[in-house]
């Protein structure tokens, strides 16, 4: 009988060995790399540019120039152009041309090309494209373009860059070599005219 059961404990140990051998084979395994050092990569995801417009001061008087300046800080984001879309009130100011329907002084740009400039006087709207020239994507802090308008009415009014987050027919900031969009926050200016 002692031999009975010691025949049946080791069939019982072949079965459950052969079960856990069919188990680790049967198991879906890694294949085996190198380790590698963990390392943390910024996505641009993570990044998002802003516009913002700044004068020199913000109380005029009525009949003065105002100079206006749009700004681009890419927040280290390799960038290949703007979109950019003001909005004025016409009662206020009145946009001053450098020649003819063209408002925009862009000596001082980091873009080269301003393929669209369009003026709405009457609704109060400028809105321009600049790119970079090919494979000199811009990164950093810099000036976008200049614009002059003339104070017309004593009060208080704003300039404001028009932008929500998705729409791509206002405000944009184009990601070099991919245009998406990394436009995140704008800032807008508020004028006194006295």
């Amino acid at each position: 009988m002692l031999k009975k059961i010691t025949i049946v404990l080791i069939i019982l140990m072949v079965l459950m060995l052969l079960f856990l051998g069919i188990v680790f084979l049967l198991r879906p395994t890694k294949p085996l790399t190198p380790s590698k050092p963990e390392t943390k990569i910024s996505s641009p995801q993570s990044k998002s540019a802003i516009l913002s417009l700044s004068s020199p001061k913000i109380n005029y008087q009525l009949g003065e120039t105002l100079p206006l300046i749009i700004n681009l800080d890419s927040k280290g984001l390799m960038v290949d152009g703007v979109d950019v879309l003001i909005i004025y009130n016409p009662s206020y100011l009145d946009p001053q041309f450098l020649t003819d329907k063209n408002p925009l002084d862009t000596t001082e740009s980091v873009f080269a090309v301003f393929p669209l400039v369009k003026i709405d006087e009457a609704i109060g709207q400028i809105k321009f494209s600049a790119l970079s020239s090919p494979g000199q994507s811009f990164v950093g802090n810099g000036q976008v373009a200049k614009l002059q308008f003339k104070a017309l009415r004593q009060g208080k009014t704003s300039l404001e860059i028009k932008f929500k987050p998705g729409l791509t027919n206002d405000s944009n900031v184009a990601l070099a070599g991919k245009g998406k969009d990394v436009l995140g926050k704008v800032k807008g200016l508020k004028i006194f005219i006295q």
